[in-house]
């Protein structure tokens, strides 16, 4: 170390005499060495820390790869069971397709019950979910173990927008089933809440609407009586509106004209019990076809009105 100092200020003796110029210089230089004889083994200690600060390191590498190692090994797996489940949601599809089928060509040949029918078309619906839920479940284990392996690319970006879509449309399935619980009559229309899903036509096609009654006069071909429902079959619609048509046209007894599809015993019991003749075919069963029983389904027998029944 080194210091020097200046002074050139006037002074004077004492107050009251002269000033007179003085200078004034200071200076030293010295050197200061500093031998360690003994440290208290500092020195070895912070090279035994370092080394212990390395082993831990390491060790927290290795666990990071065994993390990593556990994590490509659980998304594989993953998949792996994904894959088995679209499988069986392709076969399950399958299955209730043909169920569906089976149970659209029994009620179309009248062995079937609309009941079965539409069993067999919630079935078909939830099997459709199912599938849609196992694919979706599938490609999202794909984009885990891509991303697990490192391999999270601009593909696998737009695979992630691709399944966002099927999700969303699934939180929808999902709150139309809770809604869906809540019906009696186990239908739901999203677009007419009163209108049910009905076999019409020839072919026995479904559609989603009313089922109206009406009872016309067989000679003047007038509406006597006309009713709008949403059951899809008209079994059971026989001895009410006919008990309507007879209280309408003010008659005590009555003859009643309609076609098979109208055919139920306690019906036609209740029609008797009121003074109205109903003429109904009977449907024809598969054991009845099975001896050779024919039947035209049309009554000749002159009656005053008619019960029809029009899905719309």
């Amino acid at each position: 170390m080194a210091q020097y100092n200046f002074n050139n200020q006037p002074t004077s003796l004492q107050l009251g005499f002269p000033v007179f110029p003085a200078t004034h210089r200071e200076w030293y230089l010295g050197f200061q060495v500093t031998i360690p004889f003994f440290e208290g083994f500092a020195r070895t200690y912070h090279v035994r820390q370092a080394e212990a600060q390395t082993e831990v390191q390491v060790e927290l590498l290795a666990e990071a790869r065994q993390q990593v190692g556990l994590d490509v090994w659980n998304a594989y797996q993953s998949l792996q069971s994904a894959t088995k489940n679209l499988d069986n949601g392709a076969n399950l599809l399958t299955l209730a397709q043909h169920s569906y089928e089976t149970a659209l060509r029994r009620y179309q040949i009248g062995v079937g019950s609309i009941l079965e029918l539409l069993n067999a078309q919630s079935a078909l619906a939830n099997a459709k979910k199912q599938r849609i839920q196992s694919l979706t479940d599938w490609r999202s284990a794909r984009l885990q173990l891509a991303s697990k392996l490192g391999r999270f690319g601009v593909k696998t970006v737009r695979l992630y927008e691709k399944i966002a879509l099927p999700r969303q449309r699934m939180r929808e399935l999902e709150q139309i089933r809770e809604q869906l619980k809540k019906e009696p009559a186990r239908q739901l229309s999203l677009t007419d809440p009163d209108s049910r899903s009905i076999t019409s036509g020839a072919k026995r096609t479904g559609t989603v609407g009313y089922n109206v009654q009406t009872v016309v006069h067989t000679k003047h071909h007038l509406i006597v009586e006309h009713e709008v429902t949403n059951v899809g079959s008209d079994r059971g619609q026989l001895s009410r509106m006919a008990l309507s048509a007879k209280s309408a046209m003010g008659k005590a007894n009555l003859k009643v004209l309609a076609d098979r599809g109208y055919f139920s015993g306690p019906d036609i019991r209740a029609c008797e019990q009121a003074g109205i003749k109903a003429y109904v075919p009977k449907p024809l069963s598969s054991s009845s076809r099975k001896k050779g029983a024919e039947s035209t389904g049309r009554c000749n027998t002159s009656v005053p009105v008619r019960i029809r029944g029009k899905r719309r």
